[in-house]
Order: structure tokens, then C-alpha cells, then sequence
């Protein structure tokens, strides 16, 4: 009964969840995402901080991480992550570098014309796109109990000519009733 249950609660939260990350699916973003913590796939490795704004464990430690992905000359990513803290405080650190060359953008031989068999999108030249972020994260425990954090990121992105600065704020607050569960709300872009 208990597993018929979890399956049952498990369905409307993955239809949730699939349609909220709906924008991190969509290329060239899906591999910014999935890098940079996708909480599904990376649950157990530090990045996941540069989702969560709440990042206390109950182990003091510190650590340094780099990642490089590749995927055959579509992109390259490379993430530095700087970690430290305790049960009761944490600052964290992540630096961003992403980059997609070789996007083709298409042209219609004849713009009065829909597309067609004699109208074919031919590509006109190629572009790239560049993402830079850096992250800086810190949680606080108030009490055994509840923790609360903030990140503050800045952004560089560029696409061909246009590029794009800016600068945002996460917040969070995570409760923990006891040590195999707890509750938290996030809220992104608090300010930008």
C-alpha cells in the first residue's frame, strides 16, 4: 500500500517537474543545467549549491572541485567550485564557463515566400553563444532546525553581437524536523 501511494504522489511531482524545467530542456540551455547541478541528476555532488540556496551538511568540511564537459564540439563546460563549512555556516563559490560554437543561423532564399519545396532554409553563416556566471553562496543555521541561505549571482551572456550582463539574488529556507527529512522553499531571482 505504502508503494502504491509513493507511486501515486510521484506522478503529479514529475509532471510538475518536468514542466517547470520545461525552460532548462530547451538546447542550447539543457546543457548549462544539466552541468550545473540538475538536482535530478547530480542530488549527491556539490553542485547542487548553485540551485539551492541552502546548502548546510551536517559534516564540517572543504573541498575544490573542476569539471570539464564536452559533447563532440557542440559545447564545452567547465565549472570551478570552492566549498566550506559546517553544520552551522557555509560559503561557497562557483565559477561558470560555457561555451556552444558552430550554431547555424538559416535564411529563406525568398522572404516574400512561405517555406516550400522551392524554398528551403539555407544557412547563412554560424554563431556562438557564451555563458559566464559567477556564484556566491552562503547558508546559516539559525537553530537545529531551520537554515536559511542566499546566493548572489552575476551573468555574462553573449549570443553573436548582443550581449547581456546581469546580477540576481536567490534565497532559501530549509527545515528539518529530523535527520532523514526535511522541507525547504527556494525563491530565484529575488532581485535582478
Amino acid at each position: 500500500m505504502k508503494k502504491c501511494i509513493l507511486f501515486l504522489l510521484l506522478i503529479p511531482l514529475a509532471v510538475y517537474g518536468t514542466e517547470y524545467a520545461g525552460e532548462y530542456y530547451n538546447l542550447p540551455s539543457s546543457a548549462i543545467t544539466v552541468s550545473s547541478g540538475n538536482s535530478i541528476f547530480f542530488s549527491d555532488l556539490p553542485v547542487v549549491f548553485a540551485i539551492s540556496p541552502v546548502n548546510i551538511t551536517p559534516d564540517e568540511n572543504r573541498f575544490i572541485s573542476y569539471n570539464h564537459i564536452s559533447a563532440s564540439g557542440l559545447f564545452n563546460d567547465d565549472n570551478l567550485i570552492f566549498s566550506t563549512g559546517n553544520s552551522s555556516n557555509r560559503v561557497s563559490f562557483m565559477l561558470k564557463l560555457f561555451h556552444s560554437g558552430g550554431i547555424p543561423i538559416t535564411v529563406l532564399p525568398d522572404t516574400t515566400d512561405t517555406i516550400g519545396p522551392n524554398n528551403q532554409p539555407i544557412v547563412d553563416h554560424y554563431a556562438s553563444y557564451n555563458h559566464s556566471n559567477l556564484l556566491l553562496n552562503y547558508s546559516k543555521a539559525i537553530n537545529r532546525h531551520l537554515s536559511v541561505g542566499f546566493n548572489i549571482r552575476a551573468d555574462y551572456i553573449g549570443f553573436e553581437n548582443a550581449t547581456g550582463f546581469g546580477m540576481g539574488i536567490d534565497g532559501g529556507i530549509r527545515y528539518t524536523p529530523d535527520n532523514k527529512f526535511y522541507c525547504a522553499l527556494g525563491v530565484k531571482n529575488i532581485s535582478t
